[in-house]
């Protein structure tokens, strides 16, 4: 035998996302909607109630913000989750104990186009920001890019004991 549904709680007030004001009528809702997704959010706000709305649906329904693909609720989810998943990682770069002082410096100056340069076969010139589109902006020379340092990796520099690379090169 099937259960019944839990009942439906309030929803959280808006003041989580950054807004005081709490979520009570259509025209909250109304302000934040596109005109293709009008209709869609009017039948299911006639089908649930305002109060009743999916997180996920009421997200897709929401007007995006400027410059970008999700509105305020996926913007501050998608946010905080990378922020988490970003923090939780023991070995990301800025972590205390994966690099010294100057091997993370040496890798903030450098970029993904440069990177590209170092791979690449024969490639020459790159976008200065490799993640746009070479149209949008002008390329420059491989050799006007920063290059990686990599004596900040040789076994001299490699002395701290917090670092993770002291115990890959002497514990094997």
């Amino acid at each position: 035998m099937l259960t019944p549904p839990l009942p439906m709680s309030s929803p959280p007030p808006r003041s989580v996302l950054g807004t005081e004001r709490s979520l009570s009528v259509l025209t909250d809702l109304q302000d934040n909607r596109t005109d293709r997704c009008f209709f869609l959010f009017q039948l299911i706000c006639s089908f649930y109630g305002l109060n009743d709305i999916d997180l996920y649906v009421g997200g897709l329904v929401e007007k995006p913000l400027i410059g970008a693909l999700v509105g305020p609720t996926f913007a501050c989810i998608i946010g905080d989750q990378f922020k988490r998943t970003r923090d939780g990682d023991r070995f990301y770069y800025e972590n205390p104990g994966i690099f010294s002082s100057a091997q993370l410096a040496e890798l903030k100056k450098t970029s993904l186009a440069r990177l590209f340069c170092d791979n690449g076969d024969h490639i020459s010139k790159v976008p200065f920001d490799a993640l746009l589109r070479p149209a949008a902006i002008a390329t420059v020379p491989c050799a006007r890019l920063a290059q990686l340092d990599l004596r900040k990796w040789s076994r001299d520099q490699i002395s701290n004991k917090n670092n993770i690379f002291y115990y890959l090169t002497n514990f094997r």
